[in-house]
């Protein structure tokens, strides 16, 4: 294996070793990944999901959930897969740029706390932003078999991220009169997504209205400019709701984004390399789509921003420290802070999230103790999670976000002959319901 490869394995390594070193490993579970676990799991029932989620995420990790339910399994399987994923994206742009600065465009990216973060969740960002990256050289080398299997992959892992990531590609392959190619990643594009339009006639009264209700979701109801709310989540935020501030924007994250952004425009002006440009674009486009139209402001939605951009950005790093000595050990000297600075940003955001996960897991507990599993039903917080731990076959998908459970939906639940668990802060719903205390002052109320 070439020096080249090499530094790319070892960064690979490093980023699944530094996962591990932080803590993803011990992250209980949030909604989504409880629901995309539950798909394809042998001993968990089927958790259905809504209209803004995709099969692919738990395609991805049903090898896994196929032989066991536990949750550290399933983590040290996407540990072990980031880093093998982050090797295969990265190597095909040994053909357009130096090798060692590819080992560097894996590193900007791997260890941005972002990508630390979210690279063994699952959750189908970081899948998507190597997709991104990958997508770019086999264009360029006409390699229509992979891209045909690449984007029907992206297409059914985040449908709307693949036709943002599509556009500006299709282009380029019909400028460069690349026509075949363009073809096999337009098939690619109409075979993952027939998946999603049969699932939408069966599931969710057509793609209109799966569509709108998508929509209603993302909060897309107009344009808007979130780019201010993204910059301020940057700092360790993992997520910032619509009706919420989301703070400041902090001098370190400024910093470091007007560096990136002089590198890319250096490298960009002193190779006139047309991958390059087409990175930028992709980048920019699959980013729009989420600056603009949605007013939600979500780190890891722009993991494909991130990775498209780290690839010039490298390139022009290298470029720049190739000058001098003196700027090499200062670059060096910069970029070693600044990982350190990330590493210990995702560690934080992995111990907060994981105090904020640990009911799920206490209320799972609780309810072993009082040896109920299998034929019931969850509703309120942390539903999905805690019907996942003790394979219910039900789940509330609102995760308490209303107490207003409604009788109705509580006697249908009772009436498929399922034990109803509510998890709450609040009241019983009847009287004669089993209090189960769980500590940090979540309760769950027992059906008779």
């Amino acid at each position: 294996m070439s020096a080249s490869r090499w530094a790319l394995a070892l960064v690979a390594a490093a980023f699944v070793a530094v996962q591990v070193a932080i803590g993803d490993l011990r992250v209980p579970l949030d909604l989504d990944e409880a629901v995309y676990s539950s798909q394809f799991a042998s001993d968990v029932p089927h958790l259905a999901y809504a209209a803004h989620r995709s099969v692919g995420p738990g395609l991805v990790v049903a090898p896994v959930t196929a032989l066991t339910s536990s949750v550290l399994a399933l983590r040290v399987y996407l540990a072990v897969l980031s880093g093998a994923a982050l090797f295969a994206a990265f190597l095909p742009w040994r053909r357009l740029i130096p090798g060692r600065t590819v080992a560097l465009a894996a590193a900007l990216f791997a260890f941005s706390w972002v990508t630390l973060r979210f690279g063994d969740t699952v959750l189908p960002n970081y899948l998507v932003a190597l997709g991104a990256v990958a997508a770019i050289p086999l264009l360029f080398r006409d390699n229509r078999t992979a891209l045909f299997l690449l984007f029907t992959a992206l297409s059914l892992i985040r449908p709307t991220d693949a036709v943002y990531l599509a556009l500006p590609l299709l282009a380029a392959a019909l400028l460069r009169k690349k026509h075949y190619t363009a073809l096999a990643l337009a098939f690619g594009l109409v075979t993952g997504w027939l998946y999603w339009v049969v699932e939408s006639f069966i599931r969710f009264d057509g793609p209109r209205t799966r569509l709108s209700a998508i929509a209603h979701v993302n909060d897309a109801n107009g344009l808007h400019f979130g780019l201010p709310r993204y910059l301020a989540t940057l700092d360790g935020k993992e997520t910032c709701l619509p009706t919420a501030s989301c703070g400041s924007i902090a001098p370190a994250v400024a910093a470091w984004w007007l560096a990136m952004t002089a590198l890319v425009a250096f490298a960009l002006y002193k190779t006139r390399d047309k991958a390059l440009v087409l990175a930028v674009i992709t980048a920019l486009f699959i980013g729009a789509s989420y600056v603009l139209l949605s007013n939600w402001a979500v780190p890891r939605y722009v993991l494909p921003t991130i990775a498209l951009l780290s690839v010039p950005a490298a390139v022009g790093l290298a470029t720049l420290i190739s000058k001098s000595k003196v700027l090499a050990v200062a670059a060096l000297a910069l970029l070693a802070v600044h990982i350190g600075v990330q590493t210990t940003t995702a560690a934080q955001a992995a111990a907060e999230t994981s105090r904020s996960l640990t009911p799920s897991l206490d209320s799972a507990r609780a309810l072993s103790h009082a040896n109920i599993r299998g034929d019931c039903a969850v509703v309120g917080r942390f539903a999905p999670q805690i019907a996942y731990l003790r394979r219910c076959k039900a789940a509330d998908m609102r995760d308490g976000i209303d107490d207003s459970y409604g009788t109705a939906n509580l006697a249908r639940l009772r009436h498929r002959g399922l034990r109803v668990i509510v998890s709450t802060e609040g009241e019983a719903p009847d009287p004669a319901w089993r209090l189960i205390h769980v500590p940090g002052g979540l309760r769950l109320y027992v059906s008779p």
